[in-house]
């Protein structure tokens, strides 16, 4: 479980359960993708507990549209600076 967006794809990529408590515009995002099981709040232990049961992998086919989109969003934006694109880190999908 994580509120942090990048906490919780690193889980995600890794194969661990995920549930996202959303606090932020990421993270509502990465929830309306239906990536991440995830609520708005935590109120009680009980809650927590509940959530960290319903915890489920991540489809990896749903972690490929958010990585593609990803490098799209980048690509605009590296274009949109004038830099050449295309070059991805060692070890990137």
């Amino acid at each position: 479980m994580s509120s942090r967006y990048h906490g919780s794809l690193i889980a995600a990529w890794q194969g661990s359960c995920a549930a996202v408590i959303v606090r932020s515009e990421k993270l509502d995002g990465a929830g309306r993708t239906s990536a991440f099981l995830y609520v708005r709040s935590i109120e009680t232990a009980d809650d927590l507990e509940i959530l960290a049961r319903a915890a489920v992998r991540v489809e990896r086919s749903r972690l490929l549209v958010l990585h593609d989109r990803a490098n799209a969003t980048g690509d605009a934006f590296f274009a949109w600076l004038g830099v050449a694109t295309g070059v991805r880190a060692a070890g990137a999908i």
